[in-house]
């Protein structure tokens, strides 16, 4: 049997497309860097963290020695989601590269994380529209000038995954709306897809201090429905068993993420 290539092509065209758009924005981020240092003050201070979880064994070491030198402080209890993430992959990396240092990995590591938010992007205009608003939504913003300009190969600030991290979010809460809207059922797939909206929430306030935002738009977006769905239905008891489950979910995702969040800021 002969390979189908025009059948794998009208199957796939959309991941082929999503893949090019990532190997693309990681080109253009790295091309032609070639100096041996880091771009700005803040990526040698999120590098300073990140080399003291590798060199701790892969844990935040509790007590900080640099800071307010030379007595130090206590870390604040956190998460740390984006020092762990560029320790852990780098700790990975080097068990195949092990002559890469710390600093050379950084060079490469924000250009990969901010052309990788092409892939929550792409689902977040499927979701919404089709495949083909997928990829134009995931070239946007993987190419986006000022997402560009806060991801270049060498600057490992924070600022990649502040760009990425919500649109995962977003991306799961919309993958449990659909599924949920279609089902028109709280039962416990959306029960699951909710806590995991709660622990991406969590993990996403944990990435920056503005996170808020995201819970702004998610609330947005179902008191327009609300209003629409008054309209259309205009009747109280029809609207309640059309709209019940979506909100099931949304109380379900938030309790999770108030729960999760007081537990992990203590």
């Amino acid at each position: 049997m002969s390979f189908n290539w025009r059948n794998f092509l009208k199957k796939y065209w959309a991941a082929i497309f999503v893949i090019f758009i990532i190997f693309l924005g990681i080109y253009v981020r790295t091309l032609d860097y070639k100096w041996s240092y880091l771009r700005n003050i803040d990526s040698y201070a999120f590098y300073r963290q990140m080399n003291d979880i590798v060199k701790n064994g892969g844990i935040m070491p509790n007590y900080d020695n640099l800071m307010l030198a030379p007595n130090g402080v206590p870390r604040n209890w956190e998460l740390f989601p984006y020092q762990y993430l560029g320790a852990w992959s780098y700790m990975f990396i080097h068990l195949f590269l092990p002559a890469i240092q710390l600093w050379q990995y950084l060079i490469y590591f924000p250009a990969i994380l901010g052309s990788l938010a092409a892939i929550p992007m792409y689902y977040i205009g499927k979701i919404l529209y089709n495949k083909k608003a997928g990829v134009l939504a995931a070239f946007f913003i993987v190419f986006d000038i000022s997402n560009l300009s806060r991801s270049l190969g060498g600057d490992p600030d924070s600022d990649a995954i502040v760009i990425i991290m919500p649109l995962i979010v977003i991306a799961i809460f919309l993958f449990t709306y659909k599924y949920v809207e279609i089902k028109k059922v709280f039962d416990k797939k959306a029960i699951i897809y909710s806590i995991i909206t709660g622990v991406a929430l969590t993990i996403w306030a944990h990435t920056w201090i503005g996170y808020w935002y995201v819970v702004w738009l998610i609330m947005g977006m179902l008191i327009i429905k609300i209003v629409f769905d008054i309209i259309k239905l205009r009747n109280i008891k029809h609207l309640w068993n059309e709209t019940k489950h979506i909100f099931y979910c949304y109380f379900t995702f938030m309790i999770t993420f108030f729960a999760l969040i007081t537990v992990t800021s203590s």
